[in-house]
């Protein structure tokens, strides 16, 4: 009930934009740049700590920085010492403002005058300054500022400067323009770095928010999000080169900016220009992906409300949830044992007892020993998936009913183990949970012990593996793990999937709500359906396991959309229900073809062989 009160309270998602494009967006002659894209839906604009490189290709007006050997030589003369990097401000209005920031992050640092061109000599050579953070464009902040247009500043790697230089460059920045409102450390390293807690510490001191970026790898990033906790937002981007080398066009982009909205309830996404439409691209064309992208943010309820830090949940939640989720695992671990040993347990209220009594006690514990809650919740995952199958198929009579009481289980099982870890740092990933891969692998162990145990398969594993594979059962297999193969390759890569199938699915999400996971509605579910068909008709025994270990896709898969603490549990309820029913359709289906034109059409080949 917390977790649903702060998914409704927080369902906003805000579109910012990096100045570093912001010179290469063509526009009208005399257009306000700023005035447009925000007329447009970009709420927020991301400031990058520019690097020398950055500043060599004229990234801010009037600034450069080059080698120190570059500059005039009667300037180099009236240095202390002619050599490192020097940036040149030839903005007489901001060279003094440009100066105060320098000094503080370098503060071994010297300027000279030259007219009203002023040099900065940094004591670091040039190569070593090309990747590291040197200045901002303070003329675009001093506008947006003034404005009260929220800021994301982007400091860059501090090879050139030391983490107390970091600091108060920040300082700086905060004191001088108060629209500044996350921190979002870019580059390879991690600002600050090796003592990433600094920049933790200083986000929490100044009020501040720390970007958390989605699939970043930069290197010390999760020791800086950890400190600020919990002063965290979500990010996501997607620079230029993911983009090119994946070829990911625009429709693509759009919609992977949507689910990251909607399914893991990112706050702040940087949207940039689309570096396949053009090579100058232009502002109004980069408007319209803006508009379009905002306005389906609203049409779904996304609010523009600045994201604020990270709620804490209360004590008596997690008590409770811990030892709901002490008891699923032992009623799943009892039921297993029955199931396997022909053994009656849950009737016995003696061992009833037993169990609430160790739920209790193994519940207290894990709150204070997170290993042991991330253990109970990937072994509950797995066997909830392999119970809810087991006991769908095992009403192969009662076909309709055995679907519907594992989908049932998978929902009650599923929300206890959401119940367990809806608290702020599982629902934020600051905390790993590890059964996702466990609920996918162990119930087809669990599944085949079983049925090789009870012989519902007629042979034992000694005599599978010593005779001869069946050719139906080569074939089965192989169908099934290219099957696998295919959804694990375009599991999360957009650049798989083509334009007309991302049209397709935003069709379904349209009409459905959300659209469900292929695993569930095109193998699992149907795979279900045409076991019950060859059990009642007891054709192909040999070959029933596979689609037998088939089901647990799709019950493995329900479990696992629980197991997602950032997706709104609004969305994995109907994710899963419209992954039951339309599975269950097809699986029918694809059946009735099977039986209508596959077995006249089988006769007739071994007719004719």
């Amino acid at each position: 009930m917390w977790r649903l009160f702060q998914e409704r309270a927080n369902h906003s998602s805000l579109l910012v934009f990096d100045l570093m494009e912001l010179h290469s967006l063509n526009a009208e002659e005399g257009q306000n740049k700023f005035a447009a894209l925000m007329e447009a839906g970009i709420s927020a604009f991301m400031v990058p700590e520019c690097t020398a490189e950055d500043l060599g290709k004229e990234a801010v007006d009037r600034v450069t920085a080059v080698p120190a050997a570059d500059v005039p030589d009667s300037v180099l003369k009236s240095f202390s010492y002619p050599s490192g990097t020097v940036v040149i401000l030839k903005d007489p209005a901001l060279a003094e403002l440009q100066q105060e920031y320098l000094k503080r992050r370098f503060k071994n640092g010297e300027s000279v005058a030259d007219g009203q061109t002023v040099y900065f000599r940094i004591p670091r050579p040039y190569v070593q300054m090309e990747k590291a953070g040197v200045l901002p464009d303070l003329r675009s902040m001093q506008y947006l500022s003034a404005a009260g247009v929220p800021l994301v500043f982007a400091p860059s790697p501090s090879m050139g400067s030391s983490g107390e230089e970091l600091e108060e460059s920040l300082t700086f920045i905060c004191d001088n323009f108060s629209s500044v409102k996350v921190l979002c450390p870019t580059g390879e390293i991690a600002a600050t770095y090796p003592y990433t807690e600094r920049l933790g510490s200083f986000v929490k001191e100044r009020g501040l928010l720390m970007a958390q970026v989605e699939f970043s790898r930069q290197y010390g990033a999760a020791g800086q999000v950890a400190a600020a906790w919990p002063n965290v937002v979500s990010l996501h981007a997607v620079d230029r080169e993911e983009v090119l080398k994946r070829n990911i066009i625009r429709p693509i982009m759009l919609n992977r900016f949507y689910r990251a909205a909607e399914e893991r309830e990112v706050r702040l996404l940087v949207l940039r220009a689309d570096p396949l439409r053009a090579v100058a691209p232009q502002l109004a064309e980069y408007c319209e992906d803006v508009r379009a992208l905002r306005a389906r943010l609203d049409e779904n309820g996304f609010k523009r409300l600045w994201p604020a830090p990270a709620p804490s949940s209360p004590w008596i939640n997690s008590f409770f949830s811990a030892i709901a989720l002490q008891i699923l695992l032992l009623l799943l671990l009892a039921r297993y044992v029955e199931r396997y040993f022909d053994i009656s347990l849950l009737s016995r209220k003696r061992f009833l007892g037993v169990l609430a009594a160790t739920a209790v006690v193994l519940g207290v514990c894990s709150l204070y020993a997170g290993i042991l809650s991330r253990l109970d919740g990937a072994f509950a995952a797995g066997f909830l998936a392999a119970e809810a199958s087991l006991l769908a198929m095992e009403r192969w009579k009662v076909p309709l009913r055995g679907a519907a009481e594992g989908f049932l289980l998978v929902l009650v099982g599923g929300l206890v183990i959401a119940g367990r870890f809806s608290v702020p740092l599982y629902m934020y990933r600051l905390s790993t949970f590890s059964g996702v891969k466990l609920s996918l692998l162990l119930p087809p162990l669990l599944i085949l012990l079983i049925d090789v145990h009870k012989r519902e398969h007629p042979e034992s594993l000694a005599e599978i593996f010593t005779r001869p594979p069946l050719w139906g059962e080569l074939v089965l297999a192989g169908t099934l793990l290219l099957a696998a193969a295919v959804m694990l390759l375009r599991s999360g890569n957009y650049g798989l999937v083509g334009t007309s199938e991302i049209m397709f699915r935003d069709w379904l999400e349209k009409i459905l709500g959300a659209r469900p996971r292929t695993k569930e509605f095109l193998v699992g579910y149907p795979a279900l359906v045409v076991w019950y068909y060859l059990k009642r008709q007891e054709m192909w025994a040999h070959w029933r396991e596979i689609l037998r270990l088939a089901v647990t896709l799709a019950f493995s898969s329900a479990v696992n959309s629980f197991c997602h603490f950032h997706t709104p549990l609004s969305l994995t309820l109907l994710r899963g229900f419209n992954g039951w029913w339309i599975g269950l359709v097809l699986g029918s289906l694809a059946l009735v073809v099977g039986v209508r034109l596959g077995r006249p059409l089988s006769r007739r080949l071994r007719s004719l062989l």
